[in-house]
């Protein structure tokens, strides 16, 4: 078995107090996890989970949220989109030394950092794509559990965003053009 780490939020009805969800978590299979219940009408699961795969992993915590809190709906998976603070601590550098490499100061890499998902005052970078960069470069070693849990979250991410898309066939036919010319 292995290893992974990962948060998961989701959204209840509103104003819905989500310590009182607690236990049932806890019965349903969530006592592997660090729950986060501050905001009114969210729940974040931080969770250490042993499994094969992180796709298991993360499946079955979805799985037994859902069985605890049925009408609970998956906001977003963690760690994914991340700003070069957290980039910084999530791979253990300095927030200088990720600055660096994302602005190209450094002649130690000749390959250029991955663009930013979000531009602006705080850039946002999926956390699966700097990792891999890190790791190409030979720059950091990434833990294949780690890699493997981020590319999965990232997914997971991408696959929940599709569900919540404003009109499906506009975004097919955008993902046909796309592919048409890459």
């Amino acid at each position: 078995m292995n290893e992974y780490t990962f948060e998961l939020m989701f959204k209840l009805s509103s104003g819905e107090a989500p310590e009182q969800y607690l236990d049932a978590l806890y019965e349903a299979g969530c006592d592997d996890a660090l729950a986060s219940t501050g905001l009114t009408g969210y729940l974040g699961l931080a969770f250490v989970r042993e499994a094969k795969t992180a796709k298991n992993a993360i499946v079955t915590a979805i799985k037994s949220i859902k069985q605890a809190i049925p009408h609970a709906q998956l906001e977003r998976a963690a760690p994914d989109l991340m700003n070069l603070s957290e980039l910084a601590f999530q791979f253990q550098f300095t927030k200088q030394n990720m600055r660096k490499y994302a602005r190209g100061e450094t002649t130690s890499v000749p390959k250029d950092f991955p663009a930013p998902v979000i531009s602006g005052k705080t850039s946002y970078w999926h956390a699966a794509e700097v990792a891999h960069w890190l790791s190409a470069q030979g720059v950091a070693e990434i833990d294949k559990n780690t890699m493997e849990a981020l590319v999965t979250l990232w997914s997971l991410n991408q696959a929940n965003e599709l569900l919540h898309q404003p009109n499906p066939e506009m975004t097919a036919t955008f993902t046909d053009f796309l592919q048409s010319v890459a």
